[in-house]
């Protein structure tokens, strides 16, 4: 069973990404396989069914990322991937990330956080209101982008600052390894998420989501399967 959002919810979104399916002529061969990666519905569920069973001291709390490819008409010059993340029972964080690959060869995602209001739900938000989204409407800071690097093919080591409060001194930094089918993260010592130091294992839940960025017959991870 899917924990977080429901399986017609999933479908909506698959069928509404069918529907933006296009090529995007500038996308580098980097940037694609980021794409490819950073795509699709992440929990750790197997790590705490196996920390359950093991009998661990230490017990990760239910974690998501949803990922889906989506253009954003208020950002048309680089490629956008809509991202709300969970938190045991609650939306935890709920941005358009813009994706893009600087001159050192690295991938940089600007993120523009959508509102959260307070009853909200994961999988509640309709990814047609972003069609809705004015530039006005868009605000981000640039000093807390997201950077990968491609370690390998298809594999991302990624870094970001915390930005979602003040800290006495330097921000501290999230840590995450992305591949097709996961995304290890490990979390700070102040942060919300921390669970013993240890980090968060989030499996792949669904299948890729069709992109409106590239050929989907020419999707890097399923050409890697």
């Amino acid at each position: 069973m899917i924990p977080a959002i429901s399986r017609v919810a999933l479908t909506v979104l698959l069928l509404h990404t069918l529907s933006t399916v296009g090529a995007y002529e500038d996308l580098t061969s980097k940037e694609k396989n980021f794409l490819s990666a950073l795509n699709g519905y992440f929990t750790n569920t197997k790590q705490i069914l196996e920390e359950v069973q093991s009998k661990s001291e230490n017990i990760h709390p239910f974690s998501s990322v949803l990922f889906v490819p989506y253009k954003v008409p208020a950002l048309p010059e680089r490629p956008t991937v809509f991202f709300e993340q969970r938190f045991v029972d609650s939306v935890y964080r709920r941005t358009v990330a813009y994706v893009s690959e600087d001159d050192q060869g690295r991938v940089i995602l600007e993120l523009f956080d959508i509102p959260i209001a307070e009853n909200d739900v994961p999988g509640s938000y309709g990814l047609e209101n972003l069609n809705n989204l004015k530039p006005e409407d868009l605000s981000s800071r640039p000093e807390c982008s997201v950077v990968f690097t491609e370690v390998s093919e298809l594999k991302f080591d990624g870094h970001w600052p915390d930005c979602s409060r003040d800290f006495a001194g330097a921000r501290p930094y999230y840590n995450a390894t992305l591949t097709c089918r996961s995304l290890i993260a490990a979390t700070h010592s102040e942060a919300r998420e921390n669970s013993a130091g240890a980090a968060y294992v989030q499996i792949l839940e669904t299948e890729k989501f069709p992109s409106p960025y590239y050929d989907n017959s020419d999707d890097p991870c399923a050409k890697s399967n």
